[in-house]
């Protein structure tokens, strides 16, 4: 080992400044920049997972609205139903007032021509002469 790291260094020795500045680069960047992109690449990683959370409770939000939502309507539809049978009791019940107020007025009618009949009867007519 000892022997390659003596050809490596008197390699690096005759290649020229130019070599010895890329290998100090490439190790700036493996000590320096690679945990700055791992950092990144964490936060990254930590953003998505807060936004899949975030997303997760929207969804639940939205479950729950929808279930809300539906069980209004089974009220709505409840409550419309119980209208509309009132409507129909209503009409059933304005109908039969109809009639009896019909029957009520031809015994009104009937009623008036047995007075008038009773009234030609007793008061006497005047005579014109």
């Amino acid at each position: 080992m000892n022997e390659l790291m003596l050809a490596l260094a008197d390699s690096l020795a005759h290649a020229g400044p130019e070599w010895v500045l890329a290998l100090g680069v490439l190790a700036l960047v493996g000590f320096k920049v690679v945990p700055i992109l791992d950092r990144d690449r964490e936060a990254a990683r930590k953003l998505e997972s807060k936004r899949e959370e975030r997303k997760a409770e929207e969804s639940k939000r939205r479950e729950e609205h929808d279930r809300e939502m539906v069980e209004l309507n089974g009220r709505w539809l409840v409550v419309s139903e119980q209208s509309a049978e009132a409507m129909r009791a209503m009409s059933a019940q304005m109908e039969v007032l109809n009639t009896t107020l019909a029957d009520s007025k031809e015994q009104s009618r009937s009623m008036g021509r047995e007075v008038h009949e009773i009234h030609a009867a007793v008061v006497p007519h005047e005579r014109k002469d």
